[in-house]
């Protein structure tokens, strides 16, 4: 991997480590995400002190994505604000806040705050995303951003085996104290020097430059220039013209447009509603493996082909994992829809657990590029100008996707049944083979000067 055959560059280690930090959200967001799996048969027990039916469980479960949408937006324009890592930093406020009422809490309505509140945080990941792709140098900035994925799985995991060895207020208690503490990790690293250019701060942006390519002057200057004449460039073609006029130019529009169908699509594919209805699927299929271990293996298969995902990144082209991907998932639901349809009520079957591992495979074949590529590339294609704010409309959209999707998954089945859905599925991922054919760009290896100039 290009990231292990460079260790010996202090400069790239650097560049890392202020990756990492970041991504210190990231799992956090997996955390938040896998924790209503730990507190809510936990507070089912008999012998619990909070007692919860099922009405309470969905709202514990589900109440802290109702947070996403409503912060989205506002995050991007946060970002174009106060900047990228101080956007991160924040982050973790609500978080500690969060965490520290859902330990206390006395009722249900308490960890139902305090879980609308660390909802507020998982709002804040794209600025992750911005922040990576600003301060890496393109050889390695798409290893780096390949990572958001298995890192909100890891904190998934992380959340289960919480939830495992620890009480759920010890747990809670635990994960405020390390928010707090990763808060102040942020003081360690650099403001993105894209941003601190963006808004005339030439000297602080000097110095990150300095922070993140370890003091190799030649290098600092370089790309200082590059920035200073990009963003040169930027005030005489866009002279007078207001910040809105900026949005809806080809510039920031089409790669909306490109990403809103990508994500759009990934939905389709099945990204989150697997998730959401892993017990469903197994019950579905008629299949001996409980909800649980379904959604263990499922995590492990996206977890492992996430790391994969990450070493052929900077190999690969855009548009060839995005066709092979697609095609791999269009191929496997296929298989699983039409051994569904034709063997579904056949006595004895033998093979009840065929559907179930093509969904496996889909899993592997999704995870090298439908659920990851539109997620990093979010981090390159806008326009500097507009970057956090875009960014901001374009998650606004992909959770309401993704509410929609998981919300309506219930009615669909009911009128076409499983083998539908996954004729559903399979031809999003026809369509998204096109999507990847003639729309998504290619910006391997591309600095994201160069990447805006293809607009």
């Amino acid at each position: 991997m290009l990231l292990l055959s460079s260790w010996r560059n202090y400069s790239i280690l650097k560049q890392v480590s202020a990756s990492l930090i970041g991504l210190l959200l990231h799992l956090s967001i997996g955390i938040c995400q896998g924790f209503s799996a730990v507190l809510i048969p936990q507070l089912q027990n008999s012998n619990s002190e909070l007692q919860i039916n099922s009405e309470d469980a969905s709202w514990i479960a589900s109440v802290g994505v109702a947070a996403m949408p409503i912060f989205a937006v506002l995050v991007g324009i946060l970002m174009e604000a106060i900047g990228r890592k101080r956007s991160i930093q924040i982050s973790f406020l609500p978080l500690t806040v969060g965490w520290a009422i859902i330990a206390l809490a006395p009722s249900v309505v308490m960890i139902c705050i305090g879980r609308f509140i660390t909802g507020c945080a998982i709002a804040m990941d794209s600025a992750v995303v911005i922040y990576i792709a600003e301060i890496n140098v393109p050889k390695i900035r798409a290893t780096l951003l390949s990572l958001v994925g298995p890192t909100v799985l890891i904190g998934i995991l992380t959340s289960y085996l919480l939830g495992h060895f620890i009480y759920w207020r010890t747990a809670a208690a635990i994960l405020s104290i390390l928010s707090a503490l990763c808060f102040f990790t942020f003081f360690i690293i650099p403001e993105s020097p894209v941003w601190l250019i963006s808004g005339d701060k030439v000297d602080e942006a000097t110095e990150s430059l300095k922070w993140l390519r370890n003091n190799e002057l030649a290098t600092v200057n370089a790309e200082l220039d590059e920035l200073l004449k990009a963003k040169l460039s930027n005030n005489q073609n866009e002279t007078e013209e207001s910040f809105i006029r900026t949005i809806i130019r080809t510039k920031a529009w089409k790669p909306f447009l490109i990403l809103t169908c990508y994500f759009f699509l990934q939905q389709l594919c099945g990204a989150h509603i697997i998730v959401y209805y892993a017990v469903s699927f197994s019950n579905a299929f008629g299949t001996k493996i409980d909800g649980f271990s379904s959604s263990l293996v499922y995590i492990l298969i996206s977890l492992f082909f996430g790391i994969v995902f990450t070493c052929i990144i900077e190999h690969t082209g855009r548009k060839t994992l995005t066709i092979v991907s697609s095609a791999g998932m269009c191929l496997s639901y296929l298989s699983a829809a039409v051994y569904q349809y034709l063997w579904q009520n056949s006595p004895g079957n033998p093979m009840n657990w065929f559907p179930l591992v093509c969904i496996w495979i889909s899993v592997g074949f999704a995870m090298i590029g439908m659920n990851m590529l539109p997620w990093m590339m979010a981090g390159e294609l806008f326009p500097t100008r507009v970057r956090g704010v875009m960014a901001g409309f374009l998650w606004l959209t992909v959770y309401i996707y993704i509410f929609l999707c998981v919300k309506l998954y219930p009615l669909v089945v009911s009128i076409v049944e499983i083998h539908g859905v996954l004729m559903i599925f399979s031809v999003s991922g026809f369509v998204a083979i096109f999507l990847g054919k003639f729309f998504v760009p290619e910006t391997k290896g591309m600095s994201l000067i160069e990447i805006e100039s293809l607009w």
